[in-house]
């Protein structure tokens, strides 16, 4: 249900964002899609996920990271070239997550494109046992194929079967005539 969840709010978010770019090309925007405002995530590692309309990486720039930093330095940030960045070995309890969309020489907009997030890490134990996943069990779904093809070996039989019956020759019925 959650997955469900993420996939349509990043649908919805990157029609916003498509429509709002359009009426405003070639303005960059840096967004933190992951992790969310408030979310609380399990384990020590965290899947950062940026959305960076009308702005292309690495050529155009790159992204400073920094995690629980203040002030916020050139050199103390993290740099990133992608969409994407996985931070490893953080701490359990409250994070904040702040970016910065910067030009190739690690230079600022004008206006500063600054995004942030604050998210919290719980040991994994403080979570639920995950639910199976929607869908069928994969005992249903081998018997679903194993059915699919017995009856897909059947019909390729029956074609080929008619394929090299020999034709029958049928012969008309000779009309009888009729002596009056």
């Amino acid at each position: 249900m959650f997955r469900l969840f993420a996939i349509l709010s990043l649908t919805l978010l990157h029609f916003y964002t498509f429509t709002l770019s359009a009426a405003s090309a070639a303005d960059p925007d840096l967004v933190i899609l992951s992790p969310t405002k408030g979310q609380i995530l399990p384990g020590h590692e965290l899947s950062v996920q940026f959305l960076t309309p009308d702005f292309t990486l690495p050529k155009a720039g790159h992204i400073h990271v920094w995690l629980d930093q203040t002030p916020l330095t050139k050199t103390s940030a993290i740099k990133v070239y992608s969409s994407s960045h996985t931070l490893t070995n953080l701490k359990y309890g409250y994070h904040t997550l702040t970016a910065e969309l910067v030009q190739p020489d690690h230079s600022s907009f004008s206006p500063a494109l600054i995004s942030s997030v604050t998210f919290k890490l719980n040991p994994p134990s403080m979570f639920p046992k995950s639910t199976p996943p929607v869908g069928l069990p994969p005992l249903h779904l081998a018997f679903t194929i194993i059915i699919l093809l017995a009856a897909a070996f059947y019909l390729v039989s029956k074609q080929r079967e008619s394929f090299t019956k020999k034709p029958v020759k049928t012969s008309k019925p000779k009309s009888k005539s009729k002596r009056h």
